[in-house]
């Protein structure tokens, strides 16, 4: 559909639809809201005037909130109207006008910490949604306000007064009289280890109330072989403050994505064991013929359509709720929720301007404790429609830092790639499929995933226009649906907006087919911060040689073998900047990495070389990756004179133990065969119950415990 200039005159929330005008026919139109796309505004210019007195009414109103002193709706509405006009100002003045005012760090401060509020809100919420949903409160307040006499507010009052809550939800909220602190560490823990609220309160209040204590009761439980299980007294004393189950399963599935603001993981007294096997997982899906997928201008449209439908949904659903509380009070959280998005975007304008290379970026400027807390305020202004302005972001961080600061921050930046990948899922045919001529449908949800990305096994074939797998991120088939049929050429990759794909397959005849997929859940979590801000460390290269190399070295092996897919072509990529650094040079006199911890990733290459070693086809993203990979590491190892530890490092020690198991059977036969009893032939009487041929079908640990050198 061609794209068409007009101007809006109205918008309609409740309907979800826009009346506009066409400039070129100058006709009216009536248009859902998601075809519609905002391109600009009839903005005013903020004079620096302007911008000083503002930047001094954000400071005492954000100041008033650090202190929890009360305020009403039109003091929520001045703070987030002022934010949204400093934004405008930041937008508009150029690089020239005297901005200093928002650089100092009393206001860089407040802005920070607004910015690291969390808004309590879905995060699917947009904000130009939530300014609407705040002015329809406002008005309906006003009306009620209006309409409803003393006596009648009187009445309704008593009335409720009347209605005493039931024995099952009369239960204590978690965070009740608790400080900062500490409802900045409950919902850490709970956002990111999904520790249930009312088991931190048990534990929190049996430790003493200390955050630290429960930091480390937490980490305790989390060492158990079955997971985070706590006592059974801890069980029953966080009933007090369980909530009651009273809400809808819409309600929960859309409460798993609640904005808790700024989330430092602390861990005081306690040295993480980073528990690894020696072993590299394994590719689920090996098809895919790009290496790093680059940015989709095609799937970001349709990531920001599903985002705008989803917010719609949310506020057409708060519009027609009737609210049997205080509308003032949910009208401030929605006002307090636009300043903290308004604030963030603030932070992200200030930090990204050019502006900011006049200053020097330290903890004391940002208002954090120390240098390291500064990934976590990058993580939490990382917004996937604001990808370009992030990186500025990260760069002007990194040229600006501290020098001392950037291993903190690399260290941190190692911790975020090391989070977990979101779940992967795998669907192929089933004979019942095959022998039923019923509509066969399914859905696939994964929570917490901005996309998913849909890789199809190059097995795939049906019957073409006979048999066909539809897939679609609605229930009706109707939004970004895709059809599927015919040879395995036409079962392309492609990724989904949201969370959710929706599949049906239908055949009308009685033909083979198979098909195969994995579902791959994709997001811009802390991965994509930590990549963002290692990957500007080692491309500077008078930054990357005051940086613990080797540490980073072996962080970011761990997550190679650790992650699969995407993310682990993204930290090969890294890796492959740490060796193209550690070449002689007057600035490189002696190697900092270990090459011998490349051996997982060595032997992932080899068992896919030999899985590939009779096909003929393009190889897989990874082994590409990996022997470029391999190739830079041997360069190096020959460069200083190191190639025998380097291929001594990378030989398994099960390889030998076959080898010397095999040398011992061939031992041991000509033994028999001569009548001639010796070592080799005593450890095959002590293996009896093993093969004659040995292999590697056979287990050599028996051998090698009987192998006298």
């Amino acid at each position: 559909m061609d794209s068409k200039f007009g101007i809006i005159l109205k918008h309609f929330p409740d309907k979800s639809r826009t009346l506009v005008v066409d400039c070129s026919s100058r006709r009216r139109q009536n248009l859902k809201d998601i075809c519609i796309e905002v391109i600009g505004f009839n903005n005013c210019i903020v004079s620096e005037s302007n911008l000083v007195a503002f930047a001094s009414i954000i400071k005492v109103l954000v100041t008033k909130m650090k202190q929890n002193e009360q305020y009403s709706v039109e003091v929520s509405w001045v703070l987030y109207l002022v934010l949204k006009a400093v934004l405008k100002g930041t937008n508009s003045l150029s690089a020239e006008d005297n901005l200093a005012i928002l650089y100092e760090s009393e206001f860089i401060q407040c802005i920070v910490h607004l910015a690291g509020l969390g808004t309590g809100f879905s995060k699917q919420w947009l904000m130009s949604d939530l300014e609407v949903l705040s002015l329809m409160l406002y008005i309906r307040t006003d009306d009620r306000n209006s309409n409803v006499s003393s006596s009648e507010e009187e009445a309704l009052q008593s009335s409720n007064a009347l209605i005493a809550p039931s024995s099952d939800e009369s239960t204590v909220d978690p965070l009740e009289d608790l400080d900062h602190l500490a409802r900045q560490t409950f919902n850490t823990l709970h956002a990111n280890l999904h520790v249930p609220m009312s088991v931190l309160r048990a534990l929190y209040e049996t430790r003493g109330c200390n955050t630290d204590e429960l930091i480390i009761a937490v980490h305790e439980n989390l060492q158990k072989e079955d997971g985070f299980s706590p006592s059974e007294d801890i069980l029953k004393l966080s009933k007090k403050w369980e909530e009651p189950r009273t809400r809808s399963s819409a309600d929960t599935e859309a409460d798993k994505a609640i904005d808790f603001g700024l989330q430092v993981m602390l861990m005081p007294h306690i040295k993480e064991k980073k528990v690894f096997d020696g072993r590299a997982a394994e590719e689920p899906m090996t098809e895919s013929q790009r290496l790093i997928v680059a940015a989709d201008s095609n799937i970001k449209v349709k990531i920001n359509r599903q985002r705008c439908r989803n917010s719609a949904a949310l506020l057409r659903k708060e519009l027609e709720r009737e609210r049997s509380g205080s509308a003032k009070d949910f009208l401030i959280r929605v006002n307090n929720a636009l300043s903290i998005l308004y604030a963030r975007q603030v932070l992200t304008a200030l930090l990204a301007d050019k502006s900011i290379s006049q200053h020097v970026i330290s903890a004391a400027l940002i208002g954090c404790r120390m240098e390291s807390d500064l990934p976590y305020v990058l993580d939490l202004l990382n917004r996937p429609e604001s990808q370009e302005t992030f990186s500025r972001m990260v760069e002007n961080v990194i040229r600006h830092c501290k020098p001392d600061g950037l291993v903190s921050v690399a260290t941190i930046a190692c911790e975020f790639m090391e989070e977990f990948s979101l779940m992967t899922i795998v669907k192929q045919s089933s004979s019942s499929q095959c022998t039923s001529d019923e509509l066969f449908q399914d859905k696939i949800h994964i929570p917490g995933a901005l996309f998913l990305s849909i890789q199809f096994d190059s097995r795939c074939y049906t019957e073409e226009n006979d048999v066909k797998l539809i897939m679609s991120s609605s229930a009706d088939y109707k939004q970004d649906r895709r059809m599927f049929s015919g040879p395995n050429y036409q079962w392309s990759n492609f990724e989904m907006p949201g969370d959710t794909v929706y599949i049906k397959f239908t055949h009308e005849s009685s033909s083979d087919w198979f098909y195969k997929f994995t579902v791959l859940g994709s997001r811009f979590g802390r991965f994509d911060t930590g990549y963002r801000i290692l990957n500007g460390l080692l491309s500077t290269s008078f930054i990357i040689h005051s940086l613990p190399v080797n540490e980073i070295w072996s962080s970011l092996i761990l997550v190679s073998c650790k992650q699969i897919g995407q993310k682990r072509l993204k930290s090969i990529h890294l890796l492959l900047l740490l060796l193209h650094s550690q070449f002689k040079s007057a600035d490189c006199t002696h190697l900092s990495l270990d090459l011998g911890l490349l051996c997982p990733l060595w032997r992932l290459n080899r068992k896919m070389a030999e899985d590939f070693l009779d096909t003929v086809c393009l190889l897989p993203p990874l082994m590409r990756a990996l022997t470029e990979l391999f190739f830079y590491a041997e360069n190096l190892a020959m460069e200083w004179n190191i190639e025998s530890e380097y291929v001594a490092s990378l030989i398994d020690d099960e390889d030998i133990i076959i080898i010397i198991s095999k040398g011992l059977e061939s031992i041991a036969a000509l033994s028999y065969s001569i009548g001639y009893q010796n070592k080799a032939t005593e450890c095959l009487q002590t293996s009896k119950h093993l093969p004659l041929n040995c292999g590697k079908d056979k287990s050599p640990q028996s051998l090698k415990t009987s192998i006298i050198v």
